[in-house]
């Protein structure tokens, strides 16, 4: 949503002890070119980089009206082979499979992609 299109300075970077790196970006409603944000924000994104990857992405309210913030990572990435994918941190989660035609379910452990 406001992130597309627009550059992200790093706000902080390091690399810790076992090799992997995290990098955290940041923008705000005042780094937005070409739309006005209905509320301040800031929105921090960070990423570790090693062994395995995570992403963490932090909205922050910067008003004094409580807001509402629905947020979507479409992060795309080159993999070498797909059927060594894991997704976790979705227990739980409720979803759709559109494919199956399947009604609403949480999600009940480790997806791996084939």
């Amino acid at each position: 949503m406001y992130g597309t299109f627009v550059p992200c300075p790093s706000i902080s970077h390091a690399e810790l002890a076992d090799g992997s790196s995290v990098v955290t970006l940041e923008i705000t409603d005042k780094d937005l070119k070409f739309a006005k944000a209905e509320f301040p924000f800031t929105l921090q994104i960070t990423f570790y980089i090693g062994k395995h990857l995570e992403i963490s992405l932090t909205a922050i309210n910067e008003g004094d009206v409580p807001v509402e913030a629905p947020a979507a990572l479409h992060s795309y990435f080159a993999v070498s082979d797909i059927s060594n994918v894991k997704v976790t941190g979705l227990e739980g989660v409720t979803f759709s499979d559109r494919v199956a035609g399947a009604d609403p379910a949480p999600q009940s452990e480790m997806t791996t992609l084939v």
